[in-house]
């Protein structure tokens, strides 16, 4: 329950159990199990071996190691990896931030908050990936399958999105940076490409591989980008979408956000309006028939949102 602050420690016999402040500076090697309470810190520079790290609070680690840790995640997990570093399996029911570390199994149920990771094996989730800080990247690579399900997105917030394996599923998949495919996109995915360099279907990036008829493009209102665990669900939704001459942006309880309209060059449309809940209606009749970028922003926050006019 108290502070213990060491520089190395080896675990070779008992299972380890922290509800206190455990910091390592150096190297946690461990052949037991370890479990970090509800009330605990963990924190150590590397961790490795072959057994199972369960959090229910906090942990941080700079390198998951090479020798195949298992870890379960409740509460909040950060890795700041060395480059190369790998981690057999992570489940994922809070919230996960990940730099520079391959998973050859990842199971999401939270949030997770990435830099660029490449997925080692077979990705499967109904929850939400939130790729962030800004231009960080996804890669499914070449044997790697990523599943997004129904009602599940992937959502990057300002990186790419490449794929040289397979992308499948149901879910929404929003990219606010490049979205290119080398491999195989299927399913019923609803891609939306928030920076599309084509308004023609498939509306990605770069194919240099197969994207199968039952893939959708931006049709799903709810695909969008945010920034951070806080906005998890769609808290606002555009209607009518398509529209043709006014929208209604719904959700806005009492908050008052700036609005910003641009087309696929990345030009703005009209000034930033600030919108309320009593004043929610937007005229957009001044817009040309196309598509568009809708950015909402609210104090530190902000997200994007597909936007189509059609007359």
């Amino acid at each position: 329950m108290g502070v213990v602050d060491c520089y190395r420690i080896a675990n070779y016999r008992e299972d380890l159990y922290n509800d206190g402040s455990l910091m390592v500076i150096d190297t946690l090697y461990t052949y037991a199990s370890i479990s970090n309470g509800p009330a605990g810190y963990f924190s150590a520079y590397a961790i490795k071996g072959e057994e199972e790290f369960e959090n229910f609070n906090v942990a941080d680690f700079y390198g998951a190691g090479g020798l195949g840790m298992r870890f379960i995640n409740h509460d909040s997990l950060e890795f700041f990896a060395s480059s190369g570093s790998l981690a057999r399996a992570i489940i994922n029911e809070g919230y996960l931030v990940l730099h520079n570390i391959t998973v050859d199994t990842l199971l999401n149920e939270g949030f997770i908050n990435s830099a660029t990771i490449t997925i080692g094996n077979y990705y499967s989730g109904a929850g939400e990936w939130f790729v962030q800080p800004s231009g960080q990247n996804i890669i499914v690579d070449t044997i790697s399958t990523m599943i997004i399900t129904a009602p599940g997105r992937l959502n990057v917030s300002d990186g790419d999105l490449t794929v040289y394996g397979v992308l499948d599923g149901s879910g929404c998949v929003s990219v606010q940076g490049a979205t290119v495919n080398h491999g195989l996109i299927t399913g019923t995915l609803d891609i939306c490409d928030l920076s599309p360099t084509t308004t023609l279907p498939p509306i990605v990036d770069l194919n240099t591989g197969t994207i199968t008829a039952g893939v959708m493009f931006c049709s799903n209102n709810g695909c969008f980008v945010g920034i951070g665990p806080e906005n998890h669900a769609p808290q606002f939704h555009l209607f009518p979408n398509p529209a043709s001459d006014r929208i209604e942006l719904q959700g806005l309880r009492d908050a008052t956000v700036e609005i910003r309209i641009f087309d696929l060059q990345g030009r703005e449309w009209m000034a930033p309006l600030h919108v309320t809940e009593s004043q929610r209606l937007i005229d957009v009749t001044q817009l040309a028939t196309g598509c568009y970028t809708l950015r909402i922003g609210s104090g530190t926050n902000s997200m994007a949102m597909p936007l189509v006019i059609a007359r």
